[in-house]
């Protein structure tokens, strides 16, 4: 084992301890993501093979989101919150991209304007992702590398359990997660003339209850 296997053995041990904490503090957060990737799947599937027009982006933008949709979790779960920052900045403008489409206002090579993603909270959202995800800010970046043990302290590349990072997070994920699936109920409505999949389905319905008791979701349906 080189200096290279053996440095990323500790880092996936490391990895593994924070996603256990991260999985026992968050219970119904992970739950609630579970649901939503289930549904999600669930309506992808519905389509797989099946032919259509190719009229504009949006079912590229939906498929580039669900590839990365893991990776997302991840990096949350095992306490790498500064990717996760980076990830979920991209997911952001994707669902703001679908509903310039929607609104007929999308431009090709154009930065999407996270005000058309059409949920209330998300520029708020962006802006705090941001600061995150760029090494601007010191205390963010000692609040995220940053270690004290037994009298030593200093920078760490050890990933850490945050229980205030985790759970915003995987909060944003999951209501980036429920976004999607409604646009993707959208495009695929008018690609394919589907039935629109209503919210009484019993994942979405099982995961808008937890994030509802959880203070994340309106009873109107949108952010808080």
């Amino acid at each position: 084992m080189d200096l290279a296997d053996a440095y990323l053995q500790r880092h996936e041990e490391h990895r593994i301890a924070v996603r256990k904490q991260s999985f026992a503090a968050n219970p119904k957060l992970v739950a609630a993501q579970r649901n939503l990737l289930c549904a999600i799947i669930a309506l992808k599937q519905r389509v797989e093979g099946v032919r259509y027009e190719h009229k504009d982006g949006r079912m590229h933008l939906i498929a580039q989101s669900i590839q990365g949709v893991d990776l997302a979790f991840i990096a949350i779960v095992d306490g790498l919150y500064a990717q996760a920052a980076a990830l979920q900045k991209q997911q952001l403008e994707a669902i703001a991209a679908l509903g310039e489409y929607t609104a007929g206002t999308r431009k090709d090579g154009k930065t999407p304007n996270i005000r058309n993603t059409g949920q209330r909270g998300f520029g708020r959202m962006y802006g705090e992702l941001n600061d995150i995800a760029h090494p601007s800010n010191d205390h963010i970046l000692e609040s995220l590398c940053h270690f004290e043990e037994e009298g030593k302290q200093g920078p760490t590349t050890k990933p850490k359990f945050v229980e205030e990072y985790c759970r915003y997070f995987l909060s944003n994920h999951c209501l980036q997660m429920l976004n999607l699936w409604r646009h993707m109920s959208y495009v695929y409505r008018d690609e394919f003339e589907l039935p629109f999949p209503n919210e009484d389905d019993q994942n979405i319905r099982s995961a808008m209850i937890s994030l509802m008791e959880l203070g994340y979701l309106g009873y109107d349906g949108g952010g808080n």
